[in-house]
């Protein structure tokens, strides 16, 4: 009973990772096809090669990742370094894409809902903080000057009120949304341990009234 209880978790853990790796896939190539249309509407515009470039590690980072999932080993650590993964990522996309004007900071949720539901609760804080502070860094390295723009053209600052403002409320949403999927973790968790309580007593009254059964024959 308890092997078949352990590989049910492992089962689940399997399909978050999975899942977690088919979301990736499904965020990559929905921001390549924004990006071709954007491209073919407009073929006048610059091309970004740098933004396919990630594109195309991402995937095949994605493919790495897969191949560690069939593997089925340390799970969370696997789960761990893909969020890590993600913000790095997102925090290059954010870089190229505008800098303190770009508006793409809000993919840093993607990793921080996964964290939550994939890991844990905690995870979703971990990485809401991280996002914070790549963020944080990217936005403040951009504007003293200690991260050179990306392009000439993203070198024009903001005011500093207008900065400060945008990195405040990127950083009240991450943890906002980490502090939701925190609760709703929370509450699968239960729903999840009421569901295994109601299955050991079917279990136990299946197995009385199997005894039943024997004794009255």
């Amino acid at each position: 009973m308890k092997a078949r209880h352990v590989k049910r978790e492992r089962t689940v853990e399997l399909r978050s990772v999975f899942l977690y790796n088919i979301y990736r896939l499904v965020v990559l190539t929905s921001l390549l096809v924004s990006a071709l249309i954007i491209q073919l509407s407009s073929p006048d515009s610059e091309l970004n090669l740098p933004f396919y470039d990630l594109i195309v590690g991402a995937y095949a980072f994605s493919a790495v990742f897969f191949a560690l999932y069939a593997g089925g080993r340390r799970l969370v650590a696997q789960a761990y370094i893909q969020v890590v993964f993600d913000l790095l990522l997102i925090t290059a996309f954010v870089y190229i894409s505008g800098g303190l004007a770009s508006s793409m900071y809000f993919l840093y949720l993607f990793p921080i809902m996964a964290a939550s539901l994939v890991i844990s609760g905690r995870a979703g804080f971990l990485a809401a903080s991280l996002s914070a502070i790549l963020f944080g860094i990217l936005a403040d390295g951009l504007y003293f000057g200690f991260i050179p723009s990306f392009r000439p053209e993203q070198a024009v600052k903001p005011p500093l009120g207008a900065m400060l403002v945008t990195m405040f409320i990127a950083w009240g949403v991450f943890f906002v949304i980490a502090a939701l999927m925190s609760k709703l973790t929370e509450s699968l968790r239960r729903t999840r341990e009421a569901l295994r309580a109601a299955e050991k007593e079917l279990i136990v009254k299946e197995r009385l009234s199997e005894a039943g059964r024997v004794s009255a024959s």
